[in-house]
């Protein structure tokens, strides 16, 4: 059976269940944003449902098979062609994605733990920063890394993009994190976490 993918809308609930597709690429990375492109026959539903509403707010692909597996839409285009039909580009990143649309909005100093670091700025920025506005709905923080993989830090932040500073300690550390996807209560679960040795 053919891999079925969830779109949701911006509240992330289901809109539509998306299984008529000729090319889906769907790629995981460590420590990086992952991303996807799905390749679909343009029928007036499918445009309809994939055009972004008049603010241009996000929607979500989820994939049917590990609904813990979102992406963001970042765009949507269509192709036309004479002979192949025509058809719907449709791309973005995982859900990780979140944490480069937030900045460090004050200057902070931080000396220490460098996981402890990544929380701070994960809490600070997205889970509960000082401007309630900024926060993302449902999001929790979670450290899955043993205490033996940590370094000291000392840095500091002002106007640092938040997705950028976690991914250069994840690097460092050599560590990933990923968004775990809970579409039943529509949460999000941002996980630092250590990879298997092969």
């Amino acid at each position: 059976m053919a891999l079925m993918f969830y779109l949701l809308d911006k509240d992330m609930n289901i809109k539509k269940i998306i299984e008529n597709y000729k090319s889906a690429i769907w790629t995981e990375r460590f420590n990086e944003c992952g991303d996807f492109e799905l390749y679909i026959p343009a029928t007036a539903d499918d445009i309809e449902a994939l055009n972004f509403d008049s603010q241009g707010r996000t929607q979500y692909i989820c994939r049917a098979d590990d609904t813990t597996k979102c992406a963001m839409i970042e765009s949507v285009n269509i192709t036309t062609d004479a002979e192949e039909g025509n058809y719907i580009t449709v791309k973005g990143r995982t859900l990780e994605a979140i944490l480069f649309r937030r900045v460090v909005l004050s200057q902070v100093t931080y000396t220490g733990s460098a996981l402890k670091t990544i929380e701070m700025l994960v809490k600070k920025s997205l889970e509960a920063p000082t401007d309630a506005r900024r926060a993302i709905n449902n999001l929790t923080f979670k450290n899955s890394v043993s205490a033996g993989t940590d370094q000291p830090l000392s840095t500091q932040y002002s106007g640092d993009n938040v997705g950028e500073a976690v991914e250069a300690i994840c690097k460092t550390l050599i560590i990933g994190y990923r968004a775990n996807f809970d579409l039943e209560n529509k949460a999000i679960e941002l996980e630092i976490y250590e990879g298997t040795d092969r």
